[in-house]
């Protein structure tokens, strides 16, 4: 299965997992959070976020909140064929990545993108 990873700013990341446990309680054990704090460097962020994805292992998507900010710019220097990074945040993608983890990175990827667009009106 496709781990997932939220990274974003101070506790939103937080705060979806709080949401989707409330709306899906029995299948959020492969979400996980990576705040991302005003006085965190660059460097810093990326090498977090590189131990976290080593203690997790395997095909990870990671959602991060703003294309261009910190958590973006952490991200997607490790995006790679295990490792997919989607910006623009909001709740519709994390219950769709919830719902379909288990498809390939790729197929979860299109998935999620087009939640995302769906959720917007």
């Amino acid at each position: 299965m496709v781990k997932i990873l939220i990274m974003a700013h101070c506790d939103i990341a937080q705060s979806f997992i709080k949401v989707a446990k409330h709306i899906m309680p029995n299948d959020v054990s492969y979400l996980h959070a990576l705040s991302v704090e005003p006085y965190n460097s660059l460097v810093e962020l990326k090498q977090a976020l590189a131990n976290k994805c080593e203690q997790l292992g395997g095909e990870i998507l990671i959602l991060t909140d703003v294309k261009g900010a910190s958590p973006y710019n952490a991200a997607r220097v490790l995006q790679d064929e295990k490792v997919s990074v989607i910006a623009g945040l909001n709740l519709p993608m994390v219950l769709k990545a919830l719902n379909h983890q288990k498809l390939p990175l790729e197929g979860l990827v299109e998935k999620v993108i087009e939640a995302g667009k769906e959720g917007i009106c």
